[in-house]
């Protein structure tokens, strides 16, 4: 790890302080102290989330996730301890404190008549309970899921239960956009440490995804033990996180009353590919000695599927550049029939993968005395895509008929290409860490941790291309695009001269353009450590819980992408009659499409080089030259420090406090042509930060934020390359796109200068926690952002001809949301319908983005841009579930809805949006017995298409299907 001395030195003059003030504190404090447990009545399991009210004095805690509490500094005397529980009856106790001695009480809550139907272990109404407790007597703004409730609907991964949260929107089922801001912007943590991956762009040439956005689809649901949405952090917390931090709970031997044994087996089959898969889980808690105090849990999951992607992609000309006529390639022009939308590209993917995913956890969990805890966690998961895609390309449609319309269009010259790669990818990821927890005599507590991580990601993939090269084949063809359905436009192309199927015959015209090696690696690797200490201390009459704390961390990132293209002899290109061909009838897109055409095998061609080797020519190319400028080593360390109150006004509670960040990035691009350079840079932020909780009574809570956060540049913009092909094509980050400036020679920068992005936060929330174990919310929140990365655009005086692009410090933004939830179990319905439960959200968002950028064909005129949208954040968002549990049964159905929104692919004034879309899962199990329960799941039950369009909806850029995926198995626990 490469933390250098001066922050080694820092972190050792923080930890002196915070000790120095553990040991000051010491003899200020001779009272009590006030610590039990809370269980279930029935089933003796904790109850994480309890509310625990000491009184006169109104001292309130929480319960942990073990069910224990803890109050510190209790004069001497009487009181009475009330414990509360949505869904459960209120216990008070009669304590009696003594000076130096620490007064006990556990108990035991039980449903009383309170609850119509009691809980059952896995339960649906269980799960929630635990969550809306959590969030009830949690101090900040936050969304909880807990592990029961992980597994009630046919969320494989982390990121598909996320998407079913207020205020969230997860991409692709991969990247989770929280209140507006898209996913490098928010943090993803593992027991609140950031989580180590390593980016993407080893496998991609044409976006930039080496960024610090975290691929929820790689970690499965059954390996956390809850999750957690915070929205409004506290100084505590990491400060890099602008819509809020997705916390990833470990599982605990101690949040059970017994030993435990549970899993499953399923059956996956997905309606497109039609392949067999399976999956099972496995996880083992248990308290290993009968003092219990040493703790074990541990989880080994396994996923193997099969799936296809069937995707469409097109490209337009502009209204007046369409290529008419028989002259040459065609004159350039207008058809007012055709508008905008004549289509310049049509291609047709279809992509085939083998998923084996291996995760696995041992978490240990130490009490070594009644004073300190100590815990050992591990996570380790290891995702491989084995597979490939078939790719016919239709592009360059010219030498168009003057009768040609914007459904029906057609012409006499194409250029076709076959494209066909396999490979695989590999990514892993591994997380270390200790921590503990010690209360000290002082009555203050210590919690330490160190934590390690790695995660790296390779890639090999081998492609052809075949092409028709010349005007000569490409004038051998007519082509005919018929739009009379948008959704599934049919490309026709014919030999002129026999009137065969161009997809399938004349493969004399098809000859061998390149061939291409992709290899390449990216690692991450990170070392943390933090010192936190609690204390009361008093200001005047007025009672102050304080907290400080120091943490430092250090990362590496390297990124070693790298292709080979090869082209064969110009004397003797073989075409694709020279080998074994096989038609592919796979059935596209709902049936519209029976065949992509004739391919080669892939190994026929990879022999053929292999003999002929000496006769290849490397080929250079612009996706070299942008892997070039993404070949480089980052290290990041950042040094922390806060400290923070939390205080009481009767009924209101006032958390205040600030955190100091000081980062540290250093920077080695290795393919810089002049050798390699070097270079590193430094800056700090101060964050300030109000949370307020005033609590109308018990149900009822009124919550208020005012923070600061910020999100850091992604790693790929801090090399300092020079490049003169697009390394940010469709990075979203703003402006014009290169292509609308008319300069005849475009030169791309990166930015070691490039700083962290701010943003001030103000959150208000009104949350009414229903008596039988529901909650209804409404919450609204703005954000403005500041320093926002941008591309900027600059000429020189003496260089007209010359444009330069760069990311930069500069753009503003705002976003402004509602957000309103409901979710409770209907008890008080009568029988049987007492067993239905809903759970609904809807999410309203509004933004815009403000930038400078140069006015075309100027030297140094520029204007303000402004855009009233966030990329990747769609206006509205609805998510509906109802469920019904009784006699044994248990079934769901949840929907899903996502407005439109920006994609990050193309400028702010040339943009693709995503189309809306809906999608309908559900999942019915039946309890066999007290130990297994069998299970049928279905998602994306309507096998709904997402697309999304150019600028217009007239415009249709991508169509994708991938059909439903049907799962079916047995859960069992002992």
């Amino acid at each position: 790890m490469n933390l250098p001395l001066s922050s080694a030195r820092r972190l050792r003059r923080q930890v002196r302080a915070a000790v120095l003030l553990a040991l000051i504190s010491t003899p200020c404090f001779a009272d009590g102290s006030v610590a039990g447990s809370l269980r279930h009545a029935t089933h003796g399991t904790p109850l994480p989330g309890a509310a625990v009210r000491l009184l006169p004095g109104e001292r309130e805690v929480a319960t942990d996730r073990e069910g224990a509490f803890h109050l510190s500094n209790v004069p001497a005397g009487t009181y009475t301890l009330e414990a509360t529980y949505l869904g459960l009856e209120p216990h008070r106790a009669t304590v009696r404190v003594t000076d130096g001695q620490t007064a006990r009480v556990d108990a035991r809550l039980g449903e009383g008549a309170i609850v119509m139907e009691a809980f059952t272990v896995e339960s649906l109404r269980e799960g929630q309970s635990r969550a809306i407790n959590q969030q009830r007597t949690a101090s900040t703004i936050s969304n909880i899921i807990s592990s029961d409730a992980i597994g009630n609907l046919p969320d494989r991964t982390v990121g598909e239960a996320l998407a079913r949260l207020p205020g969230v929107n997860v991409v692709d089922d991969q990247w989770a956009n929280i209140r507006g801001t898209p996913a490098e912007h928010n943090a993803v943590t593992l027991d609140g440490d950031r989580f180590t991956t390593a980016g993407g762009s080893v496998d991609e040439t044409s976006v930039q995804y080496d960024n610090r956005a975290v691929d929820l689809s790689l970690i499965p649901a059954e390996m956390v033990g809850g999750i957690e949405v915070i929205k409004a952090l506290s100084p505590d917390m990491d400060a890099d996180s602008f819509g809020g931090t997705i916390n990833l709970v470990s599982r605990s031997a101690f949040d059970l009353k017994e030993r435990s044994l549970n899993g499953k087996f399923e059956y996956i089959r997905n309606s497109f590919r039609r392949q067999p898969g399976h999956s099972g889980s496995i996880t083992y808690m248990d308290v290993l000695d009968k003092a219990r105090t040493l703790g074990l849990a541990a989880t080994l999951t396994y996923r193997k599927e099969d799936r296809m992607i069937n995707d469409y992609e097109f490209a337009y000309y502009d209204a007046g550049a369409l290529p008419v006529g028989t002259s040459g390639s065609g004159t350039a022009g207008a058809l007012p029939a055709v508008g905008d939308q004549g289509m310049e590209a049509y291609d047709t993917r279809l992509k085939f993968q083998t998923l084996e995913k291996i995760g696995a956890t041992v978490n240990l969990d130490w009490k070594a005395s009644d004073a300190t805890e100590l815990h050992l966690r591990t996570f380790y998961q290891d995702s491989d895509n084995q597979g490939g895609r078939f790719r016919n390309r239709v592009r360059a449609t010219s030498r168009w008929n003057a009768t040609s319309t914007a459904a029906l269009q057609s012409g006499a010259q194409v250029r076709f290409q076959n494209y066909f790669e396999d490979g695989n990818r590999d990514q892993q990821s591994l997380r270390l860490g200790v921590e503990g927890k010690t209360r000290l005599l002082s009555g203050g507590t210590l919690k330490y941790g160190i934590r390690y991580g790695d995660s790296e990601e390779t890639a090999e993939r081998t492609r052809y291309i075949f092409d028709f090269p010349s005007n000569t084949e490409r004038r051998a063809y007519g082509w005919s695009i018929d739009r009379s359905n948008p959704q599934l436009p049919v490309v026709s192309m014919t030999h002129l001269a026999t009137g065969r199927n161009g997809f399938l015959y004349n493969l004399t015209d098809r000859k061998l353009s390149s061939l291409r090696f992709l290899n390449g690696k990216e690692t991450e690797e990170d070392l943390t450590g933090n010192l936190d200490y609690s204390f009361p201390l008093a200001l005047g009459p007025q009672a102050v819980d304080w907290k400080v704390g120091a943490k430092i961390r250090g990362k590496d990132r390297r990124s070693r992408p790298r292709i080979q293209d090869f082209s064969p002899p110009a004397s003797a290109v073989p075409t694709m009659a020279d080998f074994p061909v096989s038609t592919e009838p796979q059935g596209l897109l709902r049936g519209s499409q029976a065949t992509m055409g004739t391919y080669v095998s892939l190994p026929a061609i990879v022999q053929y080089y292999n003999a002929n080797r000496a006769s290849f020519a490397v080929l250079p190319g612009s996706e070299i030259r942008i892997l070039d400028a993404r070949t480089y080593d980052v290290n990041e360390d950042v040094a922390a420090a806060y400290a923070m109150g939390t205080t009481k006004f009767g009924r209101l509670e006032v958390i205040g406090g600030a955190r100091w960040e000081q980062t540290k990035t250093g920077y080695n691009w290795i393919s810089d042509p002049l050798g390699a350079s070097r270079g590193s840079q430094r800056y700090d932020n101060f964050r300030p930060s109000l949370l307020a909780n005033y609590r109308f009574d018990r149900n009822v809570v009124a919550r208020f934020a005012y923070t600061h956060t910020l999100s850091r540049p992604a790693y790929g913009d801090l090399i300092p390359y020079r490049a003169i092909d697009d390394t940010q094509g469709e990075s979203g980050n703003g402006g014009l796109e290169p292509g609308d400036y008319p300069e005849t020679n475009k030169v791309y920068l990166g930015n070691a200068k490039l700083k962290a992005q701010r943003s001030e936060n103000f959150d208000l929330s009104l949350e009414y926690y229903l008596p039988r174990s529901g909650v209804v919310s409404a919450a609204v929140f703005r954000k403005n952002l500041r320093d926002v990365i941008f591309r900027s655009q600059w000429k020189l005086p003496t260089d007209p001809s010359t444009i330069y692009f760069q990311e930069r410090n500069g753009s503003s933004g705002r976003a402004t949301g509602l957000e309103l939830a409901w979710q409770q179990a209907l008890t008080f319905l009568p029988k049987p319908l007492d067993g239905f439960g809903v759970n609904l959200n809807a999410t309203f968002i509004r933004g815009s983005s403000v930038l400078d950028e140069l006015v075309p064909g100027t030297t140094a005129s520029y204007r303000a841009l402004s855009v009233g949208f966030l990329p990747e954040q769609p206006k509205k968002v609805f998510n509906a579930q109802l469920w019904w549990e009784k006699f044994g049964f248990t079934a769901r159905v949840a929907v899903n809805y996502i407005d439109e929104f920006v994609r990050t692919s193309g400028g702010l004034t040339a943009f693709s949006v995503n189309d809306e879309a809906t999608r309908v899962d559900a999942s019915l199990s039946y309890r066999l017995s007290k130990h297994f329960t069998l299970y049928l799941e279905g998602r994306n039950l309507t096998s709904e298409v997402t697309s999304w369009y150019a600028t217009t909806k007239n415009r249709p850029e991508d169509y994708t299907y991938t059909g439903a995926i049907y799962t079916g198995g047995v859960k069992f626990r002992f």
